[in-house]
C-alpha cells in the first residue's frame, strides 16, 4: 500500500511539473500571434464582418491557460460607412482545454474593458446590428463527387455550445443613432456582470449605465438585475429579438424631454424584441406614478402603449420643471391610457385618453372673477367695475377628461369650482405645440338667474396663457339681453294697460 501511494505521488507529481514544461514551452516556442488570421476568418466566418487586432496577443495561464488581446475592431455592415460596429481596448479570455476535446468552449472567465458599440439604423430602415453567418464551403475548392460532398457534410453541422463562468465588462459605452429621425442615444459607463453563460440557458445578469439621449432628450442611471438567455441558432443572431430578460429594473434622475422622476422601479421583461414594465412604482415632483409600460421594437418605429396613474403630484413642481414657468398651483391626481409609435414622434403619435383632477389651485396671470364682473357689467350696461386684488385666479377643484388623437386633447366636461364662481368649458390641447384653444363660460355664483353665463376664451401656450372675454358671444349676448330687455318693458306696459 505504501509503494502504491508513493508510485502514485510520483506519477501526478511527474503529470504536474510535464505541464508547467509544456506551459514554459508553449509561452517560448508559440507566437500567439500567429492566430490572428485564424481568428479573424473564424469571426468573418460567424458575422459576415472583419476584426481587425491592432495590438499584440499574449498568454496568460493562471487560473488558466488562455489570451489577452487589445486594441481589436470589428467592421461595420455594408452599406454603414467606415466608422467600426465595435472597438475594445482590452479582452481577457480564459480557455479550459479538455472540454475543447467535445466540441465545447469551456473559459473560465472573460474581462473586456472599453468596449464601444456603434448601433445605426440609415434611412432605408435598415440595421447594422443583425448578423449573417457565412457558408465557408463557398471558400473552398467545389467536391468532385458527390461521395466527397456527402462525406463532409458532418463537418457542416458542426455543434457548438459555449459555457463561460463569468463575464465583466467595465468602461464601455454603446451609440444608437438613426439617420431618418434623427435619434441620438448614448449609453455610457457600461458596467455588466454576468455569470455561468451559454446559450439557450439564463444566466444571472447584473448591468448598470448612464443613457444620454437627443430627440428625444432622455437621460438617467439605470440598473438592471436578473436573467438572460440568449437565444442563438445556427444562421443569425439579432441583438434585439433574441436577448430574453427577466428581473428588475431600477432607474434614478430620469428626464425624458422635459419630464423628470426623481425614482422608477419595475419588474422588467424583454422577450422577442418586446419590453415590459410592469408594475411601475416611482416618485416625481412630490407625488407618486404607478403604471405598465410596453414597447414592441420588431418594427422599424418602436410601438408603445402605457397606462399611468400620478397621485399627489405638485402641479407647481411639474409645470415649473416642464416649462421653467410658476404660474400654477395645486394638486394634481390623473389617469391615462396612451399609444404611441416612435420614441422620437411620441407626442405626435400620441393617441388614447386620460383624466384629471387638480384640487386647491391657483392660476397666475389673471383675474377670472373681475372678467366675469367686467362681461356681466357689459352684458347689462352697467359701468366696468375697478380690478381689485392679485392678478390671480384660486380655485377649490379642477376636473376634466380628454381623447387624444394624435397628439392633440379634445375636452368637452371641463369644470372648475370654487366659492366665488363656477366654470364650465371645451376646447384643445396640442400636446406636440402647447397650443391651448378653449371656450369657456362662467359666473359667479349665484348668478344663475341673470341668464346666459359669461363667455371666456383661453388660448396661447400653456407656459402662458391668454386669457379674455369672448366678445363676439358677449355682443351677441347683449343684443340678446337689450332685446328681451325691451321686450319686457313693453310687454309690462301693455299689461299696465289692460290693467287700467
Amino acid at each position: 500500500m505504501r509503494k502504491f501511494i508513493k508510485w502514485l505521488s510520483i506519477i501526478i507529481l511527474a503529470i504536474i511539473i510535464i505541464f508547467f514544461i509544456a506551459v514554459v514551452i508553449l509561452a517560448n516556442t508559440i507566437n500567439p500571434n500567429r492566430f490572428k488570421p485564424l481568428i479573424t476568418q473564424q469571426v468573418y466566418n460567424a458575422t459576415g464582418r472583419t476584426l481587425t487586432i491592432n495590438g499584440d496577443i499574449h498568454w496568460s495561464f493562471f487560473p488558466s491557460v488562455g489570451l489577452n488581446v487589445n486594441q481589436a475592431t470589428l467592421s461595420n455592415a455594408s452599406g454603414f460607412g467606415s466608422t467600426p460596429f465595435a472597438t475594445v481596448k482590452y479582452l481577457g479570455i480564459g480557455i479550459k482545454l479538455l472540454p475543447l476535446l467535445a466540441k465545447n468552449v469551456s473559459a473560465s472567465d472573460l474581462t473586456i474593458d472599453g468596449l464601444n458599440i456603434n448601433l445605426t439604423r440609415n434611412a432605408a430602415n435598415q440595421n447594422n446590428w443583425t448578423f449573417n453567418k457565412k457558408n465557408t464551403a463557398l471558400n473552398t475548392p467545389a467536391s468532385s463527387t458527390q461521395t466527397e460532398s456527402t462525406d463532409t457534410s458532418s463537418s457542416a453541422t458542426y455543434n457548438f455550445s459555449l459555457n463561460i463562468p463569468r463575464i465583466d465588462i467595465k468602461h464601455s459605452s454603446l451609440i444608437w443613432s438613426d439617420a431618418k429621425s434623427g435619434q441620438t442615444t448614448e449609453i455610457k459607463n457600461i458596467q455588466l456582470n454576468v455569470k455561468n453563460v451559454s446559450f439557450n440557458k439564463a444566466f444571472s445578469t447584473s448591468f448598470s449605465c448612464l443613457i444620454n439621449g437627443k430627440k428625444p432628450v432622455l437621460y438617467g442611471q439605470f440598473n438592471l438585475n436578473g436573467k438572460t438567455t440568449l437565444n442563438v441558432n445556427n444562421n443569425s443572431f439579432d441583438l434585439l429579438r433574441d436577448i430574453k430578460f427577466d428581473g428588475k429594473a431600477v432607474i434614478s434622475k430620469f428626464k425624458a424631454n422635459t419630464l423628470d422622476i426623481q425614482t422608477i422601479n419595475a419588474p422588467i421583461s424583454i422577450n422577442n424584441g418586446i419590453i415590459k414594465l410592469s408594475p411601475i412604482t416611482g416618485s416625481l415632483y412630490q407625488g407618486k406614478l404607478n403604471g405598465d409600460f410596453q414597447a414592441n421594437m420588431q418594427q422599424p418605429k418602436a410601438s408603445m402603449n402605457l397606462q399611468a396613474q400620478l397621485s399627489n403630484i405638485s402641479v407647481q413642481a411639474l409645470v415649473a420643471g416642464m416649462s421653467g414657468q410658476k404660474q400654477y398651483s395645486g394638486t394634481l391626481n390623473m389617469q391615462a391610457k396612451v399609444s404611441a409609435t416612435g420614441f422620437d414622434t411620441f407626442l405626435n403619435t400620441l393617441n388614447g385618453n386620460a383624466s384629471l383632477d387638480i384640487k386647491n389651485g391657483s392660476l397666475q396671470g389673471f383675474d377670472l372673477v373681475y372678467l366675469i364682473q367686467s362681461g356681466r357689467a357689459l352684458l347689462t350696461g352697467k359701468p366696468t367695475p375697478q380690478q381689485k386684488g392679485a392678478n390671480e385666479t384660486d380655485f377649490g377643484d379642477l376636473s376634466a377628461t380628454a381623447q387624444i388623437r394624435n397628439g392633440i386633447a379634445t375636452t368637452n366636461d371641463l369644470h372648475i369650482t370654487s366659492q366665488v364662481y363656477d366654470v364650465k368649458g371645451n376646447g384643445t390641447t396640442n400636446l406636440v405645440t402647447q397650443q391651448l384653444n378653449y371656450e369657456i363660460d362662467a359666473d359667479l355664483a349665484g348668478n344663475a338667474s341673470l341668464g346666459s353665463p359669461i363667455p371666456i376664451t383661453v388660448t396661447g401656450k400653456l407656459s402662458d396663457p391668454s386669457v379674455g372675454l369672448d366678445m363676439g358671444k358677449l355682443l351677441k349676448s347683449t343684443l340678446k339681453h337689450q332685446i328681451n330687455q325691451q321686450l319686457n318693458n313693453v310687454l309690462d306696459k301693455f299689461k299696465s294697460q289692460l290693467l287700467q
